[in-house]
């Protein structure tokens, strides 16, 4: 969720950032009632719903991402990374990332 409001401010996407802001708030719920959690799923979750190392300014992790064929030199110091994502449009304005969910336990 950091790494996706950093985005979101450096991008200057306001109305992303203010979904992210009522999603930490869901997630906060979900955590008090210790029954639910918040997942990004399907395409939009993107890289960061796929890997466990998140701290991805780490020297250490770009040094590993630099020898990608994918990746290449893009992930430099200063610069987000990964430096592209999923955005919903609505109203022709960029609003959110897609497929957050909220996985609750039956009861």
């Amino acid at each position: 969720m950091e790494a996706h409001q950093h985005f979101a401010e450096i991008a200057g996407l306001t109305i992303v950032k203010d979904t992210l802001r009522r999603l930490e708030g869901q997630l906060a719920e979900a955590r008090e009632g210790g029954a639910a959690c918040l997942l990004q799923l399907g395409w939009g979750g993107g890289l960061l719903s796929r890997t466990a190392w998140l701290n991805t300014d780490d020297e250490s992790f770009r040094d590993i991402i630099v020898q990608s064929k994918l990746y290449g030199k893009s992930p430099y110091a200063g610069f987000p990374f990964p430096k592209t994502r999923r955005i919903v449009f609505l109203d022709d304005r960029p609003a959110t990332f897609p497929g957050w969910g909220i996985l609750e336990a039956g009861g």
